[in-house]
This record gives C-alpha cells, structure tokens and sequence, in this order.
C-alpha cells in the first residue's frame, strides 16, 4: 500500500484558468466560445505597471484603444479572448487569449472552409515549437467534425454558462461567478 496513486505526475502550475502553450506543448482543445453571443470577446490589450510594480494587462474594446495606449507600457495588441475545453490531465474549461494573429487568422480560415466551419463542431490539435518572438510558431490543425464528447457537453452546462468574459475589459475574472 502506498501513500501516492500509480502514476503521480506533479502537475505543471502553469495557467490555472487560462490556457498557454508552451515550446514543444501538443493539446487538443474544443472552442466553447462565440462572438456572436458574447462568450468570446474581442479587443485591445497591453501592459502597465500596478502600485507594487507589477506587471497587469490593460484590456478594452475597440472603442477604448485611443485610451488603452496611454496607460499601457507598451504598444497594444489586438487580442480574442474564448472559453475553450482542453481535453486530458490538467484540462478542462480555460480562457484562450489569442493575441497572435497566426492563430487567429489559422481560425479564420478553418470557420470560413465549408469541410469545417464553425469551430464549436471540431476539436483541434494545437502545439508550440520555439521559445523566442522570432522563432516561435503554433501550428493548428482540425480534427474531423464531431459532436461534443459527453465531458465536453458537461462543461457546457454547467460551467461554461457562469463564465463572464468581459471581465476581462474591467480588470476582472471571467471565472469569478463559478459557484465552485
């Protein structure tokens, strides 16, 4: 008899809520998201320092950019923000903020192919290899079109309706409404 299950890995602390790839990272994720009804949001993000000189992202919409430039450190970047399942162990309901546009251009082009389409009907392998800004790529690859999985369905019902994504325009946590 021992004291860990078989198989104890130590779980990567990376993330929590929010879903990031690292270099040589694969997963297999479901977009939850829409920004038709507002469980996807889209808009402009950058970085200032807090009171205690940390690093916070600076969120707002189109409408606020003027505005967001001259509180972030930095240029913004044009940003989605989508509740996603990632499948396997440290899975689950995360938010993906896509502030690279060959993820969301890759997007694009598979919602606007008539063999895939909506992304709420496929899964996708998603993976990272380089470290650095110019050597960095993420590839994004369609599974064949599926119904949601039984897990995935789950999520749906009962966590994904809690989420509230323009929090993040406000400084706050999309997950802050979970009952659990």
């Amino acid at each position: 008899m021992g004291f860990l299950p078989n198989g104890y890995k130590e779980p990567d602390g990376g993330g929590g809520r929010y879903f990031r790839i690292k270099d040589g990272e694969n997963f297999k994720i479901r977009i939850l998201g829409s920004f038709q009804d507002g469980t996807g949001i889209m808009g402009w993000q950058g970085w200032a320092l807090d009171a205690e000189g940390n690093r916070k992202p600076v969120r707002g919409t189109e409408e606020q950019k003027g505005t967001l430039q001259g509180k972030s450190e930095e240029k913004v970047k044009f940003f989605w923000a989508l509740p996603v399942y990632v499948y396997g162990d440290n899975g689950g309901l995360k938010v993906w903020e896509i502030t690279q546009k060959s993820i969301r251009d890759r997007i694009t082009a598979l919602a606007s192919d008539e063999d895939f389409g909506d992304p709420h009907t496929y899964d996708l392998k998603v993976s990272r290899t380089g470290t650095g800004m110019s050597d960095t790529e993420y590839h994004i690859n369609p599974l064949p079109p599926a119904d949601h999985p039984k897990e995935v369905q789950e999520v749906i019902d009962t966590e994904l309706i809690h989420i509230k994504m323009k929090e993040l325009f406000t400084g706050g946590d999309p997950f802050d409404g979970m009952p659990f």
